[in-house]
């Protein structure tokens, strides 16, 4: 059945809540925390059960405010079969009506739609079979869609349509995302102007919720995929000892730290799925895994002790564009080194260390190690050194300008890799020979 993204068709609704139902029994239970400061609740849901229960957010004509846009909703979807899962800047924001959507369950059924539970719990339990059971009876329009939009559900996606319907639709195709479970602001029986307030103000930049408040809300509610939960613990390892203590740490309400914990995993996670496909092992410990990365970091930082250790603030080794581009070139400084040593192993620091230096150093053949000047790199930059300084790579802190950056060093490598391997001008061809009559 086609979606359409700007309705809640009946048929359909039955259809989703009957999947719950297999998937999660008769009763769906959902957690949530109370935030007494905020005014709300925050909770993880499952994204088809969200969908079920919550619409979108009415106008007084019938119509739909803040409509889920097509191209979005297909990118979210993209991005979620694809091989890095989309990450989310924000909460979704509910707005949920639970008193009233209970009356009029009760009205066309006799039973409650759900109960709630403040004990230390703190829960919902939704009773399928009987929402089922109500969904039958509610009135649509000529095309199946439902009628009264706002009021016939529990609850408006005040905020997060886009994604909802992205991973709904990622669910046509694995069924894992539609009980992947994602944080959600959850406020009560609020009025229709204080609904569109809240959805206007999400939307402020300045208001956004923090990356590492909603990491760790998800690793402490076991909410995070068992990848992204493997990341947080290496990640939060890696920030008690080592070259990365003190650029980052797990969240802490009003700390702040050079790198996000979010931005953090996400680049652990990047490392181990390289490392896998580097090394052909997968089965290191987790202390194994951090030493790796230490070890791979500890020889940067031992090139460039200024731009790592002394002077951190006017480079940008150690800030999250610099990591990016040194986690970005892993793969290819792995390949050097088995190049080099004819084999695949657990390279160790000093290892890196040389490869550092032959890659972005000149030797003089006794013991000094001269670094590479930028336009070795690209005939754009000057004949200035190489030493992550944040003037000569100011421009290179975008998305773009950080994919422009690896991609020079990794080309830098595989040009001093080739110089490893046999000249191919000294490889002889027979057949060609024979055929030239030499």
């Amino acid at each position: 059945m086609k979606r359409n993204l700007h309705a809640r068709n009946k048929e359909e609704l039955i259809a989703v809540a009957q999947m719950i139902r297999n998937q999660m029994g008769k009763v769906a239970e959902i957690n949530y925390l109370e935030n007494e400061e905020e005014k709300q609740e925050e909770a993880f849901w499952p994204v088809s059960l969200c969908y079920l229960l919550c619409d979108n957010l009415p106008l007084p004509d019938g119509g739909v405010q803040r409509k889920a846009d097509v191209k979005k909703v297909r990118n979210i979807c993209n991005e979620a079969l694809s091989a890095a899962p989309p990450s989310f800047r924000t909460n979704i924001l509910l707005n949920i009506r639970p008193e009233e959507f209970n009356a009029n369950v009760r009205k066309a059924t006799g039973k409650d739609a759900f109960i709630r539970l403040d004990d230390k719990k703190h829960c919902y339990l939704f009773f399928l079979d009987v929402i089922i059971e109500y969904l039958k009876q509610l009135p649509t329009d000529e095309e199946g869609n439902l009628l009264n939009i706002g009021t016939a559900l529990l609850g408006t996606i005040v905020d997060g349509q886009n994604r909802v319907s992205g991973l709904m639709e990622a669910g046509a195709t694995d069924s894992r995302y539609y009980f992947k479970r994602f944080a959600a602001n959850v406020k009560c029986d609020q009025t229709r102007q204080q609904t569109a307030k809240d959805a206007y103000d999400t939307n402020e930049p300045q208001r956004q919720p923090s990356r590492d408040a909603a990491l760790a809300m998800g690793f402490a509610a076991q909410a995070l995929s068992p990848e992204e939960a493997h990341a947080y613990i290496l990640a939060t390892e890696l920030s008690k000892n080592g070259p990365l203590k003190g650029i980052f740490a797990p969240y802490e309400k009003g700390q702040k730290k050079p790198v996000s914990m979010a931005a953090m995993c996400a680049l652990v996670m990047k490392w181990l799925r390289d490392e896998e496909k580097c090394s052909r092992q997968n089965e290191k410990s987790m202390s194994e895994q951090v030493n790796s990365i230490n070890d791979y970091l500890a020889a940067w930082a031992e090139c460039y002790p200024e731009a790592w250790w002394t002077g951190r603030q006017n480079h940008i080794l150690c800030k999250a564009q610099g990591l990016n581009i040194i986690f970005g070139v892993y793969p290819q400084m792995y390949e050097y080194l088995a190049v080099k040593n004819g084999v695949r192993a657990r390279f160790s620091k000093w290892d890196y260390e040389n490869a550092v230096k032959d890659c972005f150093f000149h030797y003089d053949g006794h013991s000094e190690y001269r670094m590479i000047l930028m336009n070795e790199l690209s005939d754009q930059y000057g004949s200035v050194p190489f030493d992550w300084s944040s003037g000569p790579l100011k421009e290179k802190s975008s998305g773009s300008g950080i994919n422009t950056m690896k991609a020079l060093l990794r080309a830098r490598i595989c040009r001093v890799e080739a110089m490893l391997l046999p000249d191919s001008d000294d490889l002889v061809d027979e057949d060609e020979d024979e055929e030239s009559g030499y």
